[in-house]
């Protein structure tokens, strides 16, 4: 496949042009134009060209981001289309009937419900946006040694496994911010246990999507779909039914998968397109801190935890030390430990 050039875009994550004028807002507040983003000081000048301002020389041309959500809707495929509504918030009920029946057929069941129903809440795109753009510097430097990634896939990544938290463990112990399985991590990545909730996760995983995106010979949707129910399933499933079509392979794939794409690639598109979409840049949530403590002769987990105020059993969990029978291991001379740490200790 081909990388998109995200350098070619004015900014990516949380990154504005400059200020607008004192001049620009003035004229702003005398034509009483409705803003569709930040307050009125976080307008750039990039913004106010875009806004329909009519005078006797010239008209700038503006997509509202309500028209512009719907060519998008008309453009997707329509498991794309049902992800981008419920990320977007959008009220069903205002989609024309065209669209509507594209989402829901004839089902006329489903359709009431969807019209019923309220979905993503907008805030919780704009607070991961704001956590990309804290993670920036990282995430640029994943898409750096990628072949296939760019900074937008990255972030969508990032965003469907754990909402950009570093600490995020589920249920089948996938961890950080890309989830992957610790034997993954340890195993097919080589990277160390204690790197797991660090930034490092991120180039990691990144590094995990790349490779299969090259096994699956430039597919991003089969790429994906392998990293969410695992490459052997879906390899099995390639061979068993004598084909690499996503779209016919689909339906054999577990419902958590099939959402899995979809919603990725919605919030890809998302991602990619922020601005057009209305919706405004927070200011960059940094990253919780950490610190990777070197352990000195005789230091067991709870020396450590005492040294930082952190819960020795906490920091075995988050070092993937197995504890035997509840004991409290001394580790190894110069072993790296990571400590969560809130800047108090």
């Amino acid at each position: 496949m081909t990388k998109r050039n995200s350098g070619q875009k004015e900014s990516t994550f949380g990154q504005l042009t400059e200020v607008a004028t004192s001049a620009a807002l003035s004229l702003l507040a005398i034509l009483n134009l409705q803003l569709y983003g930040p307050i009125i000081k976080d307008v750039t000048i990039s913004q106010l060209n875009k806004r329909p301002i009519q005078t006797a020389q010239v008209t700038v041309p503006f997509i509202h981001p309500e028209q512009y959500t719907l060519e998008k809707l008309e453009e997707f495929s329509v498991d794309v289309s049902r992800e981008l509504v419920n990320l977007l918030d959008v009220n069903y009920s205002s989609l024309p009937v065209d669209l509507q029946k594209k989402l829901y057929g004839n089902n006329k069941k489903a359709l009431t419900k969807a019209k019923k129903q309220r979905f993503g809440d907008r805030k919780e795109l704009e607070i991961l946006e704001a956590k990309l753009a804290g993670l920036e510097p990282v995430i640029q430097r994943a898409e750096e040694s990628s072949e296939n990634l760019d900074v937008y896939q990255i972030g969508s990544l990032i965003g469907q496994e754990s909402g950009a938290d570093a600490l995020a463990i589920s249920i089948s112990n996938a961890r950080g911010y890309t989830q992957p399985l610790p034997t993954t991590w340890t195993k097919d990545l080589g990277r160390e246990p204690w790197q797991i909730h660090t930034p490092e996760n991120i180039i990691g995983g990144a590094e995990y999507l790349d490779w299969l995106i090259s096994v699956f010979k430039g597919d991003v949707l089969l790429a994906k779909a392998a990293y969410n129910c695992g490459i052997g399933t879906m390899l099995n499933l390639i061979g068993r039914e004598k084909t690499t079509d996503w779209q016919k392979l689909k339906r054999f794939t577990p419902k958590e998968t099939q959402q899995y794409v979809a919603r990725t690639e919605a919030l890809d598109e998302i991602l990619f397109n922020y601005d057009s979409y209305g919706l405004p840049k927070l200011t960059p949530i940094d990253p919780p801190q950490f610190i990777a403590h070197e352990v000195e002769k005789g230091e067991s987990l709870s020396v450590i935890g005492g040294l930082y105020g952190v819960d020795w059993k906490k920091i075995a969990h988050y070092n993937l030390i197995t504890l035997q029978e509840d004991k409290n291991p001394v580790l190894d001379i110069g072993q790296t430990v990571f400590v969560p740490y809130d800047g108090e200790a």
